[in-house]
């Protein structure tokens, strides 16, 4: 049962994973103008605020919310699947 719950989270953690890569795909078209090109090469370090453009600052906290969520659900779902063995 531990291993069927386990293999759960991680699904859900690979749902995260998707949104994550959406909304950044998606922050991506609301770059703010001037801002440095090396602060975009490193994905989670370029979830700042004074990167993009006002639309695109909301996008923000749901990326770092997805990054969170996925670690915490691939945690989950590791240890549930120690626990099962």
């Amino acid at each position: 049962m531990m291993r069927i719950i386990g293999w759960a989270c991680f699904a859900v953690a690979a749902f995260y994973a998707v949104r994550m890569w959406w909304l950044d795909r998606r922050l991506q078209t609301f770059r703010a103008a001037g801002g440095r090109a090396s602060a975009f090469l490193f994905v989670p370090v370029r979830w700042q605020d004074d990167l993009y453009t006002s639309e695109g600052r909301p996008l923000v906290m749901s990326a770092w919310r997805s990054l969170g969520a996925m670690v915490i659900w691939f945690g989950a779902g590791a240890v549930s699947m120690l626990l099962g063995t």
